[in-house]
């Protein structure tokens, strides 16, 4: 009884020290005490883009962070704070252009 117990425990301390970093993380980059970093990674016909930006509404071309001299559909004349967005962009059919942004998740950096 006694080594299952420690395995256990071992489990749960584990299972919180994981959840904690992840918020502690999260607070981390949205109070700027960490640099959020700039994620570009392809597997297959998806994109995984995450990047700080002060437009989050516009969608990432190629998978890439939209250039800030360039003008999206959704920008304002006065750009608001900075953000932290991840976006999971699809190709419709591999090798093909088009492609299908969704927005996975938004932090506001204060």
């Amino acid at each position: 009884m006694r080594p299952t117990w420690k395995v256990g425990c071992a489990v749960v301390i584990g299972c919180l020290i994981l959840i904690l970093s992840c918020g502690l993380g999260q607070v981390a980059v949205q109070q700027r005490l960490v640099t959020p970093p700039e994620v570009q990674l392809r597997v297959g016909a998806y994109w995984l883009a995450a990047y700080a930006t002060k437009r989050p509404a516009c969608p990432p071309y190629g998978g890439r962070k939209p250039v800030g001299g360039l003008p999206c559909s959704t920008d304002s004349l006065f750009p608001g704070d900075e953000v932290y967005v991840i976006w999971l962009v699809r190709s419709a059919q591999p090798g093909d252009r088009r492609e299908i942004p969704q927005q996975l998740f938004t932090l506001p950096l204060y």
